[in-house]
């Protein structure tokens, strides 16, 4: 399939710590069989079948060594994710890119996000964990009608992959045989897993409705116990560029928010059930937490923020943008009548700060649009799906707390750089 398509399988990157998942132990009896069998099997060597909307084939190899090291490869699209418990690798052969993380940098950053959440008293968030505790990678299917996300992610504990977690919220859930049925739980139905109980793994997911299935995956192969050690041995090409998170910051940010998002699930569904009994302040930790975390996120990118915000407004478009203000006779002449006291001196002193001030308004204002849209417009989403149900006001004020902190954080970083860009632009 072409990668562009809607339907079909998309690759996508995701590493973040799990920390509001349920435990294991947690869940319904199938979940805590599924996660038993796990456990026995020591490690796994699964190859399954795919097929998108369009009719095309793909192939999906996972190799799981416990407790620490995972590889998926998908073809023929020559895409390879790798965790060797050190090294988080992301490579497509197709494009000829890659993307490498030292897991102990993104942890520590993970860490510190984890913690400022968890500075929300009634949300009963996990209590962060140290930095030299495993993390353990987890195979994830993010399953849709439309798509296929295909990641391997970080969790605290093992066995946390997408299937299992599904488990431990299904309802219903059909058990025949050693097989366990079920819906995933956004998909409204028209996602279905089958779980062999016996290992644990995946057998089988449908995507669609039942009567029009458009993808398909299914297990074809399983080599019970742990790989051979080689293949979590992976050299890229020499003459290949690497992004990692020093040389791309926004690789960083991306990791951290999709690590929000994981906790953003616990925090509104326990927030969809205590918000009316609580008190103002307790509110307000939700608000507070979500600047916090979000503050840091886009403070890590700021060195990178500041020079594309120079390289835009220094650009011919914005630049004779704010030079037709300045030299608008028209509104400067409403100007200088509006201020009959002062000097020329001063008048146009004055005339340049309102320009500048006017200016960057509306460059912060297309900066609010492009916000809303990268970060803001999904975790509203994520946000109205989660609290479907509740009464119309504590749901508006819901949204609000966990969506607006999002642009303050932002605006607080970047208003400075513009108004100090929009100023040097008129000196």
């Amino acid at each position: 399939m072409d990668k562009q398509r809607v339907i079909g399988l998309i690759l996508a990157l995701a590493l973040c710590l799990l920390g509001a998942l349920p435990a294991a132990g947690e869940g319904p009896e199938p979940a805590r069989r599924a996660r038993e069998a796990l456990t026995k099997l020591g490690g796994f060597d699964a190859t399954y079948d795919a097929q998108s909307a369009s009719g095309r084939s793909y192939t999906i190899h996972v190799r799981f060594q416990p407790p620490d090291k995972m590889r998926v490869d998908v073809e023929p699209l020559g895409i390879l994710t790798l965790f060797d418990g050190n090294r988080y690798l992301y490579y497509d052969d197709e494009q000829k890119r890659a993307i490498s993380f030292s897991i102990d940098a993104v942890q520590k950053e993970l860490l510190d996000q984890e913690r400022r959440l968890n500075a929300i008293s009634w949300a009963g968030l996990p209590v962060p964990s140290a930095t030299d505790e495993p993390i353990y990678p987890s195979f994830v299917l993010g399953l849709s009608p439309d798509n296929l996300d295909i990641a391997v992610e970080m969790a605290p504990q093992p066995n946390q992959h997408s299937w299992i977690r599904e488990m431990t919220i299904a309802d219903p859930i059909a058990v025949k045989g050693n097989q366990a049925e079920f819906p995933t739980r956004a998909s409204r139905g028209r996602v279905r897993l089958t779980v062999d109980l016996q290992t644990g793994l995946l057998a089988k997911a449908e995507i669609g409705d039942p009567d029009d299935v458009v993808g398909t995956i299914r297990l074809k192969e399983l080599k019970k116990g742990a790989p051979d050690g080689k293949a979590f041995v992976y050299v890229l090409p020499s003459t290949l560029e690497v992004r990692d998170q020093k040389s791309d910051p926004s690789l960083l940010q991306q990791l951290l928010v999709s690590a929000f998002r994981s906790h953003l699930d616990r925090l509104l569904d326990a927030a969809k059930a205590k918000w009316p009994t609580l008190t103002a302040a307790q509110k307000k930790e939700l608000d507070q937490a979500v600047y916090a975390a979000f503050g840091h996120i886009f403070t890590l990118g700021q060195a990178s923020a500041k020079q594309g915000v120079q390289q835009s407004l220094r650009g011919s478009q914005f630049n004779k943008m704010i030079q037709d203000a300045l030299r608008n006779d028209e509104a400067k002449q409403k100007f200088t009548a509006d201020h009959p006291e002062l000097s020329d001196e001063a008048l146009a002193a004055a005339w340049r700060k309102q320009v500048q001030a006017e200016s960057a308004q509306a460059v912060l204002l297309e900066v609010v649009r492009a916000i809303d849209d990268q970060f803001v417009a999904p975790l509203r989403q994520q946000a109205l799906d989660a609290t479907a149900g509740m009464a119309e006001g504590p749901r508006k004020e819901l949204l609000q707390s966990s969506t607006e902190p999002v642009f303050r954080a932002y605006l607080e970083m970047i208003r400075p750089i513009v108004e100090e860009t929009v100023g040097d632009l008129l000196k």
